[in-house]
């Protein structure tokens, strides 16, 4: 299980701090690159043109469920800490993303400390066509570039986002539209914001999971979210628990397809009736489950929306319309729950009490669902955030 080294302007192979590569595609193709290797990339910017030439092709970097391979970002003591490496396309227009996960072979990879910017063009920050790839994310952030931020597009993908900031891309921050039912990300305290499109574009037969995460300000709409049957007549789902889903420029959800399954938990569906949007656009259909022990739908806070859903009643137990105060989930730093420094959407300009997008009311769960007589979630302990 060696340990790789990479640094802009670096001039040798890698095998050793002072023998730092300065292209990670190097260290990639043509040294012995094993499951259990880890990659160190040294804090600073890795610009188009300048630094690489091409879309990172991590081709070779798949590692192994015992032994997966990492790629880290570390400061300049080769210490991790949380200081980022990026990687600036420079607005070439590359062709597929900055960085590529293989479309053969298995991939198991940790990629934590990285940033993908500034892809030109259509070009996505991270594009992962792997036929199968099992993929951990911790704080990262894909933004600005001319695609999504970070684009599935393969037919059997796991990806666990912890952290993760995905703002400002030209199309949405998580993009998905292959026709698989075994595309799962799960996405914890991370922020999406700011797209060009929707903050999340599931499409087809993908299945998505959401804790404690903020999706706002997004131009199309939060969440698109429409699915087509599999083939063995299973319904594909979307899982959004203690989320906060505010001012978007379309739809908080939606619009649903017939063989939509939506599930709401501890949620603000917030502010989206200045430009005549819905919390929930169910485009005629009703999101499944409807009735008894399977009520998916609980404890939310509906308010400011056009309709809080666009066909019949809202459906689930112990909504509140009202204004929730906020309550921060961590409990980190004291019994208080004032809002934490870590939480994700502070240092990317949510600034929980100065009014804008109704932020001062960006309670994630904690107050709106003992007002409804619901039992005290526990809460995860927190991941480290640096956006």
């Amino acid at each position: 299980m060696a340990i790789w080294y990479v640094e802009v302007g670096g001039v040798g192979n890698g095998t050793a701090e002072g023998q730092a590569a300065g292209d990670i595609q190097t260290v990639i193709d043509d040294v012995a690159f094993a499951g259990g290797d880890t990659i160190l990339c040294k804090t600073g910017t890795h610009v188009h043109g300048t630094d690489f030439t091409a879309e990172i092709d991590l081709d070779g970097v798949v590692g192994a469920k015992a032994t997966p391979c990492a790629i880290v970002g570390v400061n300049a003591s080769w210490v991790e800490d949380g200081s980022i490496a990026v990687w600036d396309g420079n607005a070439a227009e590359l062709t597929n993303g900055i960085w590529r996960i293989p479309a053969t072979g298995m991939a198991f990879l940790s990629i934590r400390n990285i940033r993908w910017t500034m892809a030109g063009g259509s070009a996505h920050g991270l594009y992962d066509a792997t036929g199968t790839s099992l993929v951990v994310l911790s704080n990262c952030r894909s933004d600005n570039n001319g695609g999504s931020g970070v684009f599935d597009s393969g037919a059997e993908q796991y990806k666990l986002f912890f952290g993760c900031s995905l703002d400002n891309n030209a199309r949405s921050g998580w993009e998905c539209t292959v026709s698989s039912s075994r595309v799962m990300p799960a996405f914890h305290r991370c922020v999406i914001h700011g797209n060009g499109r929707y903050g999340v574009e599931q499409l087809s037969k993908s299945h998505s999971t959401w804790t404690h995460t903020a999706i706002f300000a997004n131009t199309l709409g939060g969440v698109l979210y429409q699915t087509t049957p599999n083939t063995a007549g299973a319904v594909d789902f979307l899982v959004l628990v203690g989320c906060s889903i505010v001012g978007n420029g379309g739809d908080a959800i939606g619009p649903l397809t017939s063989t939509a399954w939506v599930t709401l938990v501890d949620t603000i569906v917030r502010k989206h009736d200045d430009v005549g949007a819905n919390g929930i656009n169910a485009n005629g259909n009703v999101p499944m489950p409807t009735t008894g022990s399977l009520a998916h739908m609980a404890h939310c806070s509906f308010t400011g929306n056009t309709a809080n859903i666009s066909d019949g009643a809202l459906i689930g137990i112990g909504h509140q319309h009202s204004d929730p105060s906020f309550v921060d989930e961590d409990p980190i730093g004291g019994a208080d729950l004032t809002p934490g420094a870590s939480w994700a959407g502070l240092a990317a300009g949510l600034d929980l009490f100065d009014g804008s997008l109704g932020a001062q009311n960006m309670d994630i769960g904690a107050v709106q669902r003992a007002a409804a007589g619901g039992a005290a979630r526990p809460f995860p302990i927190p991941i480290p955030n640096y956006w």
